[in-house]
C-alpha cells in the first residue's frame, strides 16, 4: 500500500497557494508525470522553489498542510450508494467546545476514495486567497 501522489493540476494549484513543504517528487509542465528527485534520501526539497517545477506531496501531506497552514479540513466518505463524496470543513472556528465549521458538501459520487479526497483538496486550494 503506498500514499496517492496528487495531479499535476493540482500541484500546479498549491504552488500558486504557497505550499511549501519538502517533497521528494515533483512535476513540471513539460514532464506532467512525478519524477523522484535525484538521490531520494531524506525528506527531499522544496521542488517550488524552482521556477519550472512544482513540488507533488502525497495526498495525505497536502491535507495535512491544509489543515495546519489553512484551517482546512478534507474528508472523504464512503456513501450508501456505494460511492466517496468530500467535503471541506473550515475548522478556524472550533475550540475545542462548539462545532463552528463551515462545511461545503462536494456533491459529486466518486469511484474511489482518491478520486474524492483529490477533488476535495483542489476544492480546500480553490478557497484560500
Amino acid at each position: 500500500m503506498t500514499d496517492q501522489l496528487i495531479s499535476y493540476t493540482t500541484a500546479v494549484l498549491a504552488k500558486a497557494k504557497g505550499f511549501d513543504a519538502e517533497t521528494l517528487w515533483s512535476v513540471s509542465d513539460s514532464y506532467k508525470l512525478p519524477l523522484r528527485a535525484i538521490g531520494g534520501w531524506g525528506d527531499g526539497e522544496n521542488h517550488n522553489a524552482d521556477e519550472f517545477k512544482y513540488s507533488c506531496p502525497t495526498q495525505s501531506l497536502l491535507a495535512h498542510w491544509l489543515r495546519e497552514k489553512h484551517w482546512l479540513h478534507v474528508n472523504a466518505q464512503h456513501n450508501m450508494h456505494y460511492c466517496w463524496q468530500v467535503q471541506v470543513q473550515d475548522v478556524k472556528g472550533y475550540d475545542g467546545t462548539e462545532r463552528v465549521f463551515d462545511t461545503k458538501w462536494l456533491m459529486h459520487d466518486y469511484n474511489t476514495y482518491e478520486d474524492a479526497l483529490e477533488a476535495g483538496l483542489a476544492h480546500a486550494l480553490n478557497q484560500i486567497k
